[in-house]
């Protein structure tokens, strides 16, 4: 497939170059991408629907195959930032995590070499093992401890958020998850869109 193309094509057929007043929700692209050289110049910039914006980002990673490409699709899938931005399938995800995961620069033999060495540092002398492990038991024995998780939740664990729901306050998104029976991290995701106005956080 012509990639060049189809990505030239896609920018000519849904690219505006202003903020489209009938539309919602828009996007802001690059037409030669930052990590290749591309500034933030009228003449670089496009604006695109988040699902042509998705589809343009892995358009471009199947073009040049590259670390940044791979970075920038896969970042497409964050709705944690943006959760306007179009929710990638579960299949497009997984395309999305395995071209992240095959282009990291963590696979290169200097990235491994710099964490065995910093491991291996870290953990050379018993005294500083022990050292750090008793700066870290209280955490997990004492209950008292501002940062102690165990047999604390909502209200009662220092960390914790407050959500109100359509089914009442709960003191974390796990409680509410718990009631919901679905995961927590749903819960979450609702309490930052607009798509769910009755979830949101109390504080």
């Amino acid at each position: 497939m012509n990639y060049e193309a189809l990505y030239v094509n896609l920018l000519l057929k849904h690219g505006t170059e202003e903020k489209h007043k009938d539309r919602q929700y828009y996007e802001r692209h690059h037409v030669l991408p930052k990590s290749m050289g591309g500034s933030d110049s009228p003449d670089n910039l496009v604006y695109l629907s988040g699902r042509v914006h998705f589809i343009v980002h892995y358009v471009l990673y199947k073009l040049h195959k590259s670390a940044e490409m791979a970075t920038a699709f896969y970042g497409m899938c964050d709705l944690n930032r943006r959760p306007k931005r179009h929710r990638p399938l579960a299949r497009q995800y997984h395309i999305a995590r395995k071209a992240f995961a095959e282009h990291s620069h963590m696979h290169l033999q200097k990235y491994k070499d710099i964490n065995s060495d910093s491991a291996k540092k870290q953990w050379a002398e018993p005294a500083s093992r022990a050292k750090l492990l008793e700066k870290l038991m209280p955490m997990f024995s004492d209950e008292n401890h501002p940062m102690c998780m165990k047999g604390k939740t909502g209200d009662a664990h220092p960390l914790s958020r407050a959500i109100q729901t359509p089914k009442g306050r709960f003191g974390s998104v796990r409680e509410a998850g718990k009631a919901f029976c679905i995961a927590h991290n749903v819960i979450s995701r609702r309490c930052k869109s607009d798509r769910y106005p009755d979830y949101y956080y109390l504080d």
